[in-house]
């Protein structure tokens, strides 16, 4: 049986700890028999690739198919750009230079964010990257370099 109509039968609910009563268990958006069998995302974790976005809003047609103009659901990083998709936490401590003399450094401290859809809707606002291209402006400099020449001209997080 199938009590709350997900297409997901009981037996697989309770094994997957899913609530039988809750079409979307983990309240993402997204049906729990889209995430397990067309998503492959996680259907108990709204996030299940940890960009912060949650997957509803990566797949944000709800149709469990991951569109050319949606993020992936699965991949933190969907255009590989090393910046993740939504508002992450870097769990480093990055010391950038203008040149390799090692002076004139701006130290960015350990646990600091940063990302391309800062503001997690989905949508490529103003002063944003769009996580979907690695080159957001098509000016041949990819997102990730581009943040950090920001950092090191202006001495901030940008």
């Amino acid at each position: 049986t199938d009590r709350d109509e997900d297409n997901v039968n009981i037996r697989i609910e309770r094994d997957k700890k899913l609530n039988p009563n809750n079409p979307d268990s983990d309240d993402d958006g997204i049906l729990d028999g889209l995430e397990l069998w067309s998503l492959k995302t996680d259907p108990t974790r709204r996030d299940t690739d940890g960009d912060a976005i949650i997957d509803g809003v990566e797949d944000f047609n709800r149709n469990g198919i991951k569109d050319d103009n949606e993020t992936d659901p699965l991949l933190f990083d969907t255009d590989r750009d090393n910046m993740c998709d939504g508002d992450c936490r870097i769990s480093e401590e990055v010391k950038l230079c203008k040149d390799n003399s090692g002076f004139d450094c701006i130290k960015l401290p350990y646990g600091y964010w940063r990302g391309e859809d800062r503001n997690l809707n989905g949508i490529v606002d103003k002063g944003e990257y769009d996580p979907r291209d690695a080159d957001s402006d098509g000016d041949g400099v990819l997102d990730d370099q581009e943040y950090f020449n920001c950092v090191l001209e202006q001495g901030k997080a940008c």
